[in-house]
């Protein structure tokens, strides 16, 4: 009987050794934050972002932090390089705030002048950070470091376009 039982727990043991490793879950493929910036304007006002995939030449969505501002926000406008030859679905981008759509007056996205613009049907009020989700982007051909830069614009006094950070998104 006492063979048995230590033959029982030796399985046992066995089994719990050898289970976590054969059920091992694929790594995350996901890309996510700006990380260190050793070059450029972008070293002072990186922004967090998170990816789905962050693949070359593959379908995407981008979820862009915008941090609390100190005023309303009225409207976004984002820029990106002429090195970035990826596409953007203007009906499919959304701003987040507390996880709930913003209703949007209009968003575009110009092509030629590499902005997406996005404007607000109301302000989002201060102190609140943002989510900027661009859904459906293809990915361009070929992998690199892309800076998007980010601006507002405020419902105060003087409502000009101000520059918020850049996002540094790498794709491999």
């Amino acid at each position: 009987m006492l063979k048995k039982l230590a033959y029982c727990s030796c399985c046992v043991a066995i089994a719990l050794t050898c289970v976590p490793a054969l059920t091992d879950p694929d790594p995350a493929s996901a890309q996510q934050n700006a990380g260190i910036i050793l070059w450029g304007s972008a070293k002072d006002k990186a922004l967090d972002y998170v990816l789905d995939y962050g693949r070359s030449n593959q379908i995407d969505r981008y979820y862009l932090d915008i941090p609390a501002q100190k005023v309303a926000v009225s409207e976004i406008l984002v820029t990106y390089p002429e090195s970035y030859t990826g596409e953007f679905d203007g009906e499919s981008i959304d701003l987040r705030v507390n996880n709930r759509n913003v209703p949007t007056q209009s968003v575009k996205w110009d092509k030629d002048s590499r902005v997406i613009e996005v404007v607000l049907k109301e302000p989002v009020p201060a102190n609140k950070p943002m989510k900027l989700v661009l859904s459906n982007v293809r990915n361009p051909r070929f992998g690199g470091l892309f800076q998007f830069d980010g601006r507002v614009r405020g419902t105060n006094d003087l409502p000009m376009m101000r520059y918020i950070g850049s996002w540094v998104i790498g794709l491999d």
